[in-house]
C-alpha cells in the first residue's frame, strides 16, 4: 500500500528561499502535513510538533508572533 501522507505538490511557500531562509510562511501547505518521525526538534531547536500536526521540512512553523520592543522615555 502506497502512502501519500506528507507529500505536497503545491508551492511550499518558504519565507525567503532566495536568501537561504527555508522557514515555512504562515500560509504554507506544508504546515501540519507531515508525518510523526523520530525527530523531536527542528533545526532551530523548536519542539516537533507545534500545532495540530507535524510540518514538512527542516523547520516547524512557529505560531508565535514576535513583536519589536519599543521603549518610550
Amino acid at each position: 500500500m502506497l502512502s501519500t501522507t506528507g507529500i505536497i505538490t503545491a508551492n511550499p511557500r518558504f519565507v525567503k528561499p532566495n536568501a537561504g531562509d527555508y522557514h515555512l510562511a504562515w500560509n504554507s501547505p506544508a504546515i501540519d502535513s507531515g508525518e510523526a518521525l523520530s525527530v523531536t526538534e527542528d533545526l532551530d531547536g523548536w519542539r516537533r510538533s507545534i500545532g495540530a500536526g507535524y510540518d514538512i521540512g527542516a523547520y516547524e512553523c512557529s505560531p508565535f508572533i514576535v513583536l519589536p520592543l519599543v521603549i518610550k522615555n
